[in-house]
């Protein structure tokens, strides 16, 4: 009886058996990884915006109407924004954004599908304040 089990456990069949299973294991995990950054990536959107010294707000207005976000702003905020230039197509939206507010005295933020934008300041941090040159 004990050469009967062993011979099923240990046989060259046994082992490629388990060798293939671990495989296939790997096979489907690497898989499932690839689909989950494939469906990740679709997600982001992607817009096309080109403009020629347009104002901030029309290029807002632009970006407002490709998407779902929603945009946060004082008007007197944005009186001090330089005309804007841009030429792009099928970029992400952080990029477009990054774009849009370079050279820029102003800044942004997302947060839950909502673009905050903000005056830059040039305050140092509190932390900063006590620090010995």
């Amino acid at each position: 009886m004990y050469k009967k089990i062993t011979e099923l456990l240990f046989r060259r069949d046994a082992y490629v058996y388990s060798n293939f299973c671990l495989k296939m294991k790997l096979t489907v995990l690497l898989l499932a990884v690839t689909f989950f950054q494939i469906k990740a990536e679709t997600y982001a959107q992607k817009i096309s915006v080109t403009t020629r010294n347009a104002s901030f707000s029309e290029v807002i207005a632009q970006i407002r109407k490709q998407t779902d976000y929603d945009f946060l702003y004082n008007n007197q905020t944005l009186k001090d924004a330089k005309p804007i230039t841009l030429d792009v197509h099928d970029l992400d939206v952080r990029r477009v954004l990054d774009l849009c507010f370079k050279e820029q005295p102003l800044t942004y933020t997302i947060k839950n599908k909502t673009v905050l934008i903000v005056k830059k300041t040039n305050e140092k941090p509190f932390w900063m304040d006590n620090e010995q040159k």
